[in-house]
């Protein structure tokens, strides 16, 4: 699968992964226009005109339903969003691997 996919650690169905991983790039490349990354997490500033809050929270708690190693935060400000993913020591990389996508993807890198 892709690069900061744990299949190994993850319940959602093989067939439905790649959905799952367009819902993450649409949002790296339409929203994300910051990344700060720190010990074993990630925090996304969003372009609050171009992310809907409760379309990220909803990805986020699907995402933390299928993978129990993540754990999410969304922040909400009247003219900021911020998106939080951490994960357990044992999947630190690939919390370091969204990051990278997300650099990759977004105006941000």
């Amino acid at each position: 699968m892709d690069d900061w996919c744990a299949p190994d650690a993850c319940s959602l169905p093989i067939a439905d992964q790649p959905a799952r991983v367009g819902e993450w790039d649409a949002l790296f490349q339409t929203a994300v226009r910051e990344i700060e990354t720190g010990l074993g997490g990630v925090r996304f500033l969003l372009d609050r005109s171009r992310a809907n809050v409760a379309a990220v929270a909803d990805l986020a708690d699907r995402e933390s339903q299928c993978c129990a190693f993540f754990t999410f935060g969304v922040t909400v400000a009247s003219d900021a969003l911020a998106l939080s993913v951490d994960a357990d020591p044992e999947h630190a990389e690939v919390v370091q691997a969204l990051a990278a996508r997300a650099l990759r993807l977004s105006a941000a890198g």
